[in-house]
């Protein structure tokens, strides 16, 4: 339901969940409310392609555009770390299977702190940096 700009949310009970298309809220007795990312995608019999493969006919830079506007995605829904980091190292490993390089990629993340702030999730660029080359440890 919208009101002037604001969109009002029906709160679950104590314990429960809401989800939308976008974001899934949860409410713990004595806590604050938190909200996290929810991709419908995950519960579809099929698979869904979303991040190009830098080894197609696409420019490669694409790929690092779509790592860029997901993060903007979750940084705009999540509320705070805990929330944030795994959707994070969930692109991050998305995006290093499909071929994306660590230096770009850490590049994205200094290009986002400059035009968005990331105190929301109290995490700097050398922490997300450190995520980036793990994930790319790992998976080569």
């Amino acid at each position: 339901m919208r009101s002037n700009g604001r969109i009002f949310l029906p709160l679950p009970p104590a314990g429960g969940m809401l989800r939308s298309w976008a974001c899934r809220a949860t409410t713990r007795p004595y806590e604050w409310f938190i909200l996290g990312v929810f991709d419908k995608t995950e519960n579809f019999k099929f698979h869904v392609v979303k991040y190009p493969s830098i080894h197609s006919n696409v420019p490669d830079n694409l790929l690092y555009h779509v790592f860029y506007s997901q993060i903007i995605r979750i940084l705009s829904i999540c509320t705070c770390k805990d929330t944030f980091l795994p959707w994070f190292c969930k692109i991050v490993t998305k995006c290093v299977t499909k071929g994306a390089k660590p230096y770009p990629l850490c590049q994205k993340i200094k290009q986002l702190q400059r035009n968005y702030q990331l105190t929301k999730t109290d995490c700097s660029y050398t922490e997300l940096c450190n995520n980036i080359h793990c994930i790319y440890a790992k998976q080569n």
